[in-house]
């Protein structure tokens, strides 16, 4: 996940700490992406942050759209929102050739994004096991 790489130190730090390992990026990366961790993380933040996340692991797209998607409340969708993106887990689609963040709040309208080894980490169909 190249955005891992594009992180300053103190990002990754807290990134390393949100997933409770050490601040490294290959540890991270194999964290994030380690399908059982990815599971026992959504069983953490509830159904409604799932849901989200599997939805955007199907196709990029806006807050906005989403929330015309999921059985939501805003408010809810950007507490969602705001936890998987701390969690590296949801990022905000670069503009240009700005590296990508994570989705964090406020959002606007720009995509919203599950990085592909997140998503493969969740499963064919976007739902980890």
């Amino acid at each position: 996940m190249a955005f891992l790489l594009d992180l300053p130190d103190a990002g990754r730090r807290e990134l390393a700490a949100r997933w409770g390992v050490e601040e490294s990026t290959d540890l991270l990366y194999r964290t994030i992406t380690d399908p059982a961790a990815l599971d026992a993380c959504l069983a953490v933040l509830g159904p409604s942050a799932r849901a989200a996340l599997t939805r955007l692991a199907r196709h990029p797209c806006s807050v906005d759209d989403l929330m015309a998607q999921l059985p939501t409340t805003a408010e809810r969708l950007a507490a969602d929102l705001d936890a998987l993106g701390a969690l590296g887990l949801v990022l905000r689609q670069p503009a240009g050739t700005a590296p990508p963040r994570p989705a964090r709040a406020p959002f606007g309208d720009e995509p919203l994004y599950v990085p592909p080894d997140v998503v493969a980490a969740l499963g064919a169909d976007g739902a980890s096991a």
